[in-house]
C-alpha cells in the first residue's frame, strides 16, 4: 500500500518524517527528506512543470525503476512532503491528479493546524530561514500576502479546498485529517490514530517517537538582530568579514533568553477570518473533525 502525506507544514511534519515515519519498521519512507535524488527530482517535476512540459508516462516510467530497485512490497510506501501544498506550482488539482497517476490507489494524509497559529509560526520561520527577509513586521507579510492571496500562504489555508481535491481524486474513504493541536494535546494517541489509518503497528509507532530531538524555537533576540542584518547592508558586510570565532559567540549570545513569538493583530484577525470560515465549517460538519475545540474560527 502507498501513503501520500502532503503536509500542512507547521503542522508538526519534521517530528512525523524523523520519528514515525522514519523509524516505524512497517513503513518505508521515500522522502522527506529524499535519501535517493531520483525520487527527490521526481517529485519536483511532479510538482513544478506545466502540462506542456510534463510527460507522465516518462514519470510513471522513473519511478516504476526507482521503486522496483528501492521499494520493499512488505512495508507501507509513504511518501511525505509538505510542499505538495505550496501555491506557486502547478494546480493544486493537477498535482494530485499527477499523483495517481503516478502511484494509483494510494491514501492521503492530510496534517493541519489552526491558521492563526499556522502564520504565526511561519512567519518567524521566515525571519529566521530567510536569507533576505524584505518585511520588518509580521503586518507587512501579511499585507504582501493578501495583496497575492491566490498565489501566497494565505490561499493555502483554506484547508477543505485540499481535501475536497484529494477526496475527488483518490476517494472520501482514503483522507484522512490530523490535526497538529491533537498532536500537541496527546501525541501518543495521535501517531496511534496515524498508524491505524495507513494499517501499520500501533505500538510500534508510538515507540518511534520516543527520544526525537526538540524543535526549539529561536530567541527573540537572535531573530531581532538577524532581521536587523538582514536590513543593512554594512551589518550585512561586517557579519561577512568578521572572524568565525566571534560569529559563534554572538550567535550563543543571541540564543538565549525567551523564545521568539509573533502575534497577529486583532484588526488582521477580523479581516482574514472571513477567509477560513466557511473552510473550516465545512470540515467540520462533512469530515467531523473538532475544529471548535481548538479554537478554528468558525460561524
Amino acid at each position: 500500500m502507498t501513503v501520500i502525506h502532503i503536509g500542512f507544514p507547521k503542522t508538526g511534519t519534521t517530528s512525523l518524517q524523523e520519528g514515525l515515519f522514519a523509524r516505524h519498521p512497517g513503513i518505508q519512507l521515500l522522502g522527506v527528506p529524499y535519501a535517493e535524488e531520483p525520487m527527490r527530482q521526481i517529485i519536483q517535476d511532479l510538482r513544478f512543470r506545466q502540462s506542456y512540459h510534463h510527460d507522465m508516462e516518462d514519470l510513471r516510467e522513473r519511478y516504476r525503476q526507482f521503486a522496483s530497485a528501492h521499494v520493499d512490497e512488505q512495508r507501507v510506501t509513504l511518501i511525505s512532503d509538505e510542499d505538495l501544498v505550496c501555491m506557486n506550482e502547478a494546480d493544486q488539482t493537477l498535482k494530485a491528479e499527477r499523483l495517481c497517476g503516478l502511484v494509483g490507489d494510494a491514501k492521503i494524509i492530510i496534517t493541519i493546524r489552526e491558521q492563526f497559529s499556522f502564520l504565526e509560526s511561519l512567519y518567524l520561520w521566515k525571519v529566521e530561514n530567510s536569507n533576505r527577509l524584505r518585511f520588518d513586521s509580521i503586518e507587512s507579510w501579511l499585507q504582501f500576502s493578501w495583496d497575492r492571496f491566490h498565489k501566497f500562504d494565505l490561499a493555502m489555508l483554506r484547508h477543505s479546498d485540499f481535501v475536497d481535491i484529494y477526496a475527488g481524486v483518490f476517494g472520501a474513504e482514503n483522507v484522512g485529517i490530523f490535526l497538529f493541536e491533537d498532536m500537541i494535546e496527546d501525541e501518543a494517541d495521535y501517531v496511534q490514530r496515524l498508524a491505524a489509518f495507513m494499517d501499520v503497528d500501533e505500538t510500534q509507532a508510538v515507540e518511534s517517537i520516543q527520544n526525537l530531538p526538540s524543535n526549539q524555537r529561536r530567541s527573540s533576540a537572535y531573530l531581532k538582530a538577524k532581521s536587523m542584518r538582514d536590513r543593512s547592508a554594512l551589518l550585512s558586510l561586517g557579519e561577512a568579514i568578521a572572524p568565525k570565532g566571534l560569529k559563534r559567540m554572538a550567535k550563543k549570545h543571541l540564543s538565549r533568553g525567551k523564545a521568539a513569538k509573533a502575534k497577529i493583530p486583532e484588526t488582521w484577525r477580523e479581516k482574514l477570518a472571513p477567509s477560513f470560515v466557511d473552510s473550516n465549517q465545512a470540515l467540520a460538519e462533512h469530515w467531523n473533525v473538532p475544529l471548535a475545540r481548538h479554537g478554528y474560527v468558525m460561524r
